[in-house]
């Protein structure tokens, strides 16, 4: 069984799957990119943000960057897609809390990068979207006793 911090990450990729680009999770990119582009998320360590008093609620965030690759003839082709694509990814999560899993998503906007360490690399377009998910727990893992 996952434990809270680990389930949340599956829910975002359970979210994502409804895309036609495969998500993959921490994958080294591969050597030239799939037609219809590449969707990976590297999740970041969770940072607690607070306590409540007399609940034992612990608050959390979790960034987690999501590389986002699309390739295309011209420039505007490539701005076109990865725009297309932060769309939809933007249009799977707004106004989800993940079944339940998270309070809230917050999404920055793309973050785009022109080195891309592929075959091809001059058909290509890199971005970055950073996704932080909060959400609560009742335990602190340090405070688990093996």
């Amino acid at each position: 069984m996952l434990g809270r911090h680990e389930s949340v990450i599956a829910g975002l990729m359970t979210a994502l799957a409804a895309h036609p680009v495969p998500v993959s999770r921490q994958d080294e990119l591969p050597r030239t990119c799939p037609p219809d582009g590449i969707l990976n998320i590297v999740p970041q360590d969770p940072v607690e943000t607070g306590f409540r008093l007399g609940t034992g609620r612990r608050e959390w965030q979790r960034p987690v960057d999501l590389e986002m690759v699309v390739q295309g003839a011209t420039n505007a082709e490539r701005t076109v897609a990865i725009d297309a694509l932060a769309g939809v990814v933007g249009a799977l999560l707004t106004g989800s809390n993940l079944d339940g899993l998270v309070d809230y998503i917050d999404m920055s906007a793309p973050q785009q990068s022109s080195d891309v360490p592929m075959e091809g690399a001059e058909s290509l377009l890199g971005s970055v979207i950073v996704i932080t998910l909060f959400y609560e727990t009742s335990i602190n893992p340090m405070e688990i006793q093996t």
